[in-house]
């Protein structure tokens, strides 16, 4: 871990310098018009939560003077009172935290050694659904309770890390990324542990996911060129071994069935980085390096032009930081 926190503090200080990132953290829920994300400019690292057109910029979490990007993922409870978000806590783990809106912080993880992320709320406010690894063996998809109890390993990965588990609208399933031995591809699974699941994609490019449809019909997705080597994990020596994937892959936005059948392509410019998730029932947030820097923009789900959201001149803005600066992903 201290290897990898020495890299955080020589990749952000040369990536901060060339680009400036926000992405869009989690699903917005009906009703729901404000998202969250992250904020680190090689100083301060903050969340912030914004409105879906760009307007109504707030920050209700801080961490002055850091000397290195505190926290790695921000996502905003269904009815919009809490932040649930990661947390550097150490050289040995990430823990989740929820921070009331205006109110009290709770840790609800303490896990040494044990990097939790990604994480997502159930459509009833009730459960969350979280990425978690020890960063050289596995990969897991876990859900608790809101307050983090009652843990539930659902899916493990002996070979990659779990990535970007979305709720569907009925709380019924969670889709998530992670590789099958050559590639990323779509997983869906009950929050139940012991649970085999099988990938509903199976291609020769990465399928980051990202959001379920309000019908829960379509699932969007970033579908990235695969990045050698594969798979994440490994031995070499006698010696369990990271195979970190390259920098800032960038990819284009997708949706399907959630069969895996009729791929539609949203986008076509290869520019768009991390998750996407439906704004409204005809829109995508997604992050998108157009401006030598990654903003937030607006895009229709049936293609077309971009809607600026963001513009950031000075900021180093990240969400879900371990794929971009750690070059995990």
């Amino acid at each position: 871990m201290r290897t990898w926190l020495c890299r955080i503090a020589i990749v952000g200080t040369a990536v901060a310098s060339m680009f400036m990132v926000a992405a869009p953290a989690h699903a917005i829920f009906p009703g729901q018009d404000r998202v969250a994300f992250v904020r680190y400019d090689s100083n301060d690292a903050t969340i912030h939560t914004i409105d879906i057109d760009g307007s109504n910029l707030k920050t209700p979490v801080k961490a002055l003077g850091a000397m290195l990007p505190r926290f790695m993922s921000a996502a905003l409870s269904p009815d919009g009172t809490k932040i649930l978000y990661s947390r550097v806590v150490n050289d040995t783990n990430v823990d989740l935290y929820v921070k009331t809106i205006g109110g009290s912080i709770d840790r609800i993880t303490h896990t040494g050694g044990i990097w939790e992320y990604s994480a997502s709320w159930s459509p009833n406010g009730r459960r969350i659904a979280f990425s978690e690894t020890d960063n050289t063996s596995y990969g897991r998809l876990a859900v608790s309770r809101a307050d983090g109890t009652n843990y539930v390993p659902v899916f493990t990965s002996p070979i990659d890390f779990v990535w970007y588990p979305s709720w569907s609208p009925d709380g019924t399933r969670i889709a998530f990324s992670s590789s099958d031995g050559t590639d990323r591809e779509i997983y869906l699974a009950p929050p139940l542990a012991g649970v085999k699941v099988a990938p509903i994609t199976n291609n020769a490019v990465d399928d980051l996911a990202g959001d379920w449809s309000a019908n829960g019909g379509r699932i969007a997705l970033v579908r990235e060129p695969a990045a050698a080597p594969r798979p994440a994990f490994g031995t070499r020596a006698g010696i369990r071994w990271h195979a970190p994937r390259g920098i800032a892959p960038l990819g284009d936005v997708f949706t399907i069935r959630t069969d895996g059948s009729h791929p539609f392509q949203v986008t076509d410019d290869t520019k768009t980085f991390g998750r996407v998730i439906y704004a409204t029932k005809d829109s995508f947030l997604v992050s998108r390096l157009a401006h030598v820097s990654i903003d937030l923009y607006s895009v229709s789900t049936g293609g077309g032009g971009y809607t600026r959201l963001t513009r950031t001149a000075e900021t180093y803005n990240i969400v879900d930081l371990a794929k971009f600066v750690l070059g995990i992903a």
